[in-house]
């Protein structure tokens, strides 16, 4: 019988969950523009155009498959040329992003993706006007490019511990499951000693990791993050905006 914990649990590890991503650890931001499309993909005029979708992600492949932010288009029926631009808040500045952007109708029926644009996050106390390099661009064909689901992103979706003593000088294998995004995925794993977080074991495709407690600790805990493969980023997949990628498990030595 293991005991286990998804980031949903009813468990309370460290009121830091997850440990801090390793980064400048300032606030960053990022501008995003994109050119409105007019069209559908049948030549006819796009006349109810309801929002855009601006994925976002670490990885070099956003699009479907990660965080994304719901942005209103200004009008149903965009003008030739017409710029919609967006500010990404909740960034990590020094962490480069990559985005792209899709047209959503009022039906529901949401358009491919632009190409992939990236840039730094730059701070938000800044002054500097830097926004992503390049803008994102369209064929000018939405609207009809439907999708037959959506993929909510990486997520953690188990966390457990196998069974066996609690006690200083026992070996435990913490085991980790995700689902989504893209595989192989890796994971960072961290110890939580009811103070700070320290690197248990760093990026590595394998899902389960090993501790052998020296003490007794009754606030210990083990964190774990997952990203997709490809990424090389210090974070989470989708870190801030998805909240799925990463979860902690209380454990105490007795």
């Amino acid at each position: 019988m293991a005991s286990s914990a998804t980031t949903s649990g009813a468990s309370s590890p460290p009121s830091q969950s997850p440990p801090p991503p390793q980064s400048s650890g300032s606030a960053g931001i990022l501008d995003a523009s994109w050119v409105a499309p007019t069209t559908n993909a049948d030549g006819s005029a796009l006349n109810d155009l309801a929002f855009y979708r601006l994925y976002f992600d670490t990885s070099s492949t956003p699009c479907q498959r990660s965080a994304f932010f719901q942005v209103a288009s200004p009008t149903s029926s965009p003008a030739s040329n017409q710029t919609v631009t967006y500010q990404v808040t909740g960034l990590l500045a020094g962490a480069r992003y990559f985005a792209a952007v899709t047209a959503v109708d009022s039906s529901g029926l949401e358009s491919a993706c632009s190409p992939v644009a990236s840039a730094v996050a730059r701070s938000d106390s800044g002054s500097a006007a830097v926004g992503m390099s390049g803008s994102f661009t369209n064929s000018g064909v939405f609207g009809n490019a439907t999708w037959a689901s959506q993929d909510s992103g990486l997520t953690l979706t188990g966390l457990m511990a196998d069974s066996g003593p609690r006690a200083p000088g026992a070996t435990v294998t913490f085991t980790a499951t995700a689902a989504g995004g893209t595989g192989p995925y890796e994971f960072k794993w961290w110890l939580w000693d009811g103070a700070a977080w320290t690197v248990l074991e760093d990026w590595s495709t394998g899902n389960t990791t090993v501790w052998t407690p020296s003490t007794p600790n009754p606030n210990s805990a083990i964190g774990v993050w997952v990203r997709s493969a490809g990424s090389s980023a210090d974070l989470p997949d989708g870190y801030p905006a998805n909240t799925r990628s990463y979860g902690t498990i209380a454990f105490a030595i007795d």
